[in-house]
């Protein structure tokens, strides 16, 4: 989120174009594995376009991700293939199987190619950091994040760009893939439902959580569980009568 607010910070607004909003949406509301889709207002008034005097521009969106959900490189290789995904690129850590606990807390950043009517985004969720049993029952079982929109921007190149690119002073993870001959103009965009908020517009996710309370339960039945699985399998290794042809060769 530091990274969001922080990038829009450093957006002047004469870089923002008149125009095209893109509406970003997570769906479903449940579960681990998700879809953002952006796709243009439907009650925009007009098509953005970009200064005539650019040359070739190619429409970009940037996601920041927070260290709760992910985007799975070699999925979003395999719809880059099947030409479902445009060119993409995604800086910082990612693990497909840890915790949100065993990871960057800076999280990640994905830069991907898109068209103008849209385009869809598998995330995943991580599982949270359990809690206690009264912060748990107090929240309903949910932990919540907020997920930053898309930046959506074309992004065009030029002979002489006239001032610093916003993407020239963010930290890492993030490092600007942008050259001095390419100047940048955004699109407005935002969820369902915006508040008043001045930082950039932000989806709200809510997750299931653990119960710490429940933790010595979860112990014994996995121990009960792997004791019973040894001495079963040691019982069916015991029991089972030995091949004929081994008895023969005995004998």
């Amino acid at each position: 989120m530091e990274m969001a607010l922080l990038l829009h910070s450093l957006i002047p607004s004469h870089l923002y174009l008149p125009g095209t909003e893109y509406n970003c949406t997570l769906s479903p509301s449940q579960g681990f594995h998700r879809t953002l889709s952006l796709a243009p207002l439907a009650t925009s008034s007009s098509p953005s376009t970009v200064p005539e005097d650019t040359q070739h521009c190619i429409l970009q969106a940037l996601l920041f991700l927070p260290a709760d959900i992910f985007a799975d490189p070699y999925e979003l290789e395999q719809r880059h293939a099947d030409g479902r995904l445009g060119k993409f690129r995604i800086w910082g850590e990612v693990d497909l199987e840890a915790p949100v606990s065993a990871v960057d807390q800076r999280g990640t950043a994905v830069l991907l190619d898109v068209d103008e009517e849209g385009t869809e985004i598998p995330l995943h969720l991580r599982y949270p950091r359990p809690g206690t049993h009264e912060v748990v029952v107090a929240s309903g079982g949910r932990a919540g994040f907020e997920l930053p929109c898309p930046f959506v921007y074309w992004a065009c190149d030029t002979e002489s760009r006239k001032e610093n690119s916003p993407f020239d002073d963010l930290p890492p993870p993030f490092t600007s893939p942008y050259t001095k001959a390419q100047e940048f103009h955004f699109l407005r965009s935002q969820p369902p439902k915006s508040g008043t908020d001045p930082g950039p517009p932000t989806l709200q996710v809510l997750v299931p959580t653990g119960d710490l309370s429940h933790l010595p339960l979860v112990e014994w039945g996995t121990g009960a569980a792997v004791l019973f699985a040894f001495f079963y399998i040691a019982y069916c290794a015991w029991t089972v009568p030995p091949r004929p042809e081994l008895r023969h060769k005995a004998e």
